[in-house]
């Protein structure tokens, strides 16, 4: 994933499962990709058609931060969400 077709990341619970879902203009990025838990803080996401696992990190830091192989999202008040 290109670091400059991505705007942001939003992660939410859907069926049960918590998700991640890239923010961009691309359509082939749009999915949702299911979280698969390694620890409270650690999880996977799976890209089997790749062969390939990347690892999501939260951070307990002020601001709160979301770590994806090599990007980095600081986590936004409610009010500078651009989805609401």
């Amino acid at each position: 994933m290109p670091a400059g077709a991505i705007a942001g990341a939003e992660v939410a619970v859907r069926r049960d499962r918590l998700v991640l879902r890239p923010l961009t203009p691309v359509p082939g990025l749009w999915d949702a990709m299911v979280l698969h838990p390694d620890d409270p803080w650690v999880y996977r996401v799976e890209f089997p058609r790749y062969d390939k696992t990347w690892r999501v990190v939260f951070t307990d830091d002020m601001p709160p931060r979301l770590l994806l192989d090599v990007l980095s999202f600081q986590k936004r008040p409610g009010w500078r969400n651009p989805r609401r």
